[in-house]
């Protein structure tokens, strides 16, 4: 037997005011300085953020093999194009000047 229902289900509109987790999402407007100097950088350079990013890092002492978590091949690429990048003094301090550390969270 087969029943029958009149009603038709009405469906409302929703705006999730959650958002999802991002590194990017959790930015302060301090982030947003260092953010900004990145792809000025970038921009000159005609190069990608990350490469920027990545050539940063490995112009650091200390670091001898940054974790770059390439979970696609654009990731790699980028990772493998700042290798060949060498960043100048004006650069590295362009990057590190709007800089301010974080408090540790979560231990």
């Amino acid at each position: 037997m087969k029943t029958r229902i009149d009603k038709k289900p009405t469906i409302t509109a929703r705006r999730f005011t959650r958002k999802r987790w991002t590194p990017i999402g959790r930015r302060s407007d301090a982030d947003r300085a260092v953010i900004e100097a990145v792809g000025l950088i970038a921009k000159q350079r005609g190069v990608s953020r990350a490469q920027v990013a990545l050539a940063w890092v490995l112009q650091k002492q200390g670091i001898s093999a940054p974790i770059i978590g390439a979970s696609k091949p654009g990731h790699l690429n980028d990772a493998l194009a700042a290798l060949s990048i060498r960043l100048t003094a004006d650069e590295i301090a362009a990057l590190e000047q709007p800089y301010i550390p974080h408090p540790v969270v979560g231990f």
